[in-house]
């Protein structure tokens, strides 16, 4: 419970290799998962501390180390965290659910002289293999998986029919599997964007269309308070990737607008999103250079 906030450290000092960025807020979280699935499967008792199931980036240093941290149920309203913590309520639901994730026999490769780190338990009931890449580079590795025939992958769902067990497996970085020699349900992971009609929306709370739009390289972006709010107004690319935060921050009732500069931007499509309390709104802009 002392360690530095996982999402935070990613963003500090994650490594990347080409177009591969673990800084990159979609990417860390990734990461995220990929720790998890090793974290919570390793034989144990664990601790999950708030707000860790949706990538709290806040450090454990802020305000000093022991002072209260900010309460950010705004992460619910983002997608790649959404699906983070479904993940990690299905990796838990594993080690409730089935004994062989409780084993008492078990073998493990998780040593920084891995890359590609594996963990074998030996259940009475079925026998699980986990495999994850945690470099930034393509890798293979040969699995030793604990005997032939056929495997599932627990989150896709996909069998893999092994004829020898040191068959080699090749993973992309951050890639993780969870293999088991029983099917098992497949998790739901699927995120669905609930969108209000017009007449679900508070009125006196707006979020305005940039001007101008298109822009090249700044534009404004105004919106209107009701009443005090917490608020935040994020960028993200096409891909839905936060690009970055202009305002973080509780404000009184008025008008605001926040100019956005987008020199160090690729044209393209991109997404503004205004959260003020209860209210979400998101508007599209094109940058045209």
């Amino acid at each position: 419970h002392d360690e530095e906030r996982m999402l935070y450290k990613i963003k500090q000092d994650g490594n990347s290799s080409g177009t591969y960025d673990t800084k990159i807020l979609t990417t860390g979280i990734d990461r995220i998962k990929l720790a998890s699935t090793f974290f919570y499967l390793i034989p144990g008792t664990k601790m999950l501390w708030m707000f860790g199931e949706l990538g709290y980036d806040i450090s454990i240093d802020q305000g000093g180390r022991t002072s209260e941290k900010p309460i950010l149920w705004n992460y619910w309203t983002n997608n790649d965290r959404q699906k983070l913590y479904k993940t990690i309520a299905a990796i838990i639901k594993l080690k409730t659910n089935y004994e062989a994730f409780s084993p008492s026999s078990y073998s493990l490769a998780v040593d920084n002289i891995y890359s590609v780190k594996k963990i074998y338990l030996n259940g009475d009931s079925m026998n699980v293999s986990v495999f994850g890449n945690f470099n930034v580079i393509n890798l293979s590795s040969t699995a030793n998986f604990q005997h032939a025939g056929m495997w599932y992958d627990y989150f896709s769902g996909d069998s893999l029919n092994v004829v020898s067990t040191d068959i080699s497996l090749n993973f992309a970085p951050g890639e993780y599997h969870i293999y088991t020699d029983v099917k098992l349900p497949i998790p739901d992971l699927i995120i669905t964007d609930v969108k209000s009609n017009d007449n679900s929306i508070i009125t006196d709370y707006k979020l305005l269309q940039n001007y101008p739009n298109p822009f090249n390289p700044s534009t404004v972006i105004s919106y209107q308070l009701s009443a005090v709010s917490n608020v935040t107004l994020k960028i993200f690319d096409v891909l839905g990737r936060e690009v970055t935060t202009l305002v973080n921050k509780e404000q009184s009732a008025g008008n605001y607008s926040v100019t956005f500069n987008a020199s160090r931007l690729s044209s393209g499509i991109y997404f503004y999103r205004l959260i003020a309390g209860d209210y979400i709104q998101t508007k599209k802009m094109i940058l045209m250079k």
